[in-house]
């Protein structure tokens, strides 16, 4: 599991979003073999496991509206999804 502390959209306190992973049969495998850009694949294909990239959990956090587009923006690995959200 990872997470981020982002500032709550109301400006009063912090919001968690979190990224979890969970052990599969070849996740050893890819660590192993330092193939980390695997694990966004296996985070995929694992939803139905529990599993959640952080650029999900930050997309639901923003459209509960608990964070900012700004935010959400900075702190996303593919910025392209967030960055029509900002305003101008």
């Amino acid at each position: 599991m990872s997470q981020l502390l982002l500032p709550a959209a109301g400006g009063s306190g912090r919001v968690a979003v979190n990224e979890i992973l969970l052990r599969t049969q070849g996740l050893p495998n890819v660590i192993r073999e330092g193939n980390t850009q695997m694990i966004d694949s296996i985070i995929q294909s694992g939803k139905g496991e529990g599993m959640q990239g952080m650029d999900d959990a930050l997309h639901e956090q923003l459209g509960a509206g608990r964070i900012t587009p700004r935010d959400a923006y900075m702190k996303a690995r593919d910025k392209a999804r967030f960055e029509a959200l900002i305003p101008d």
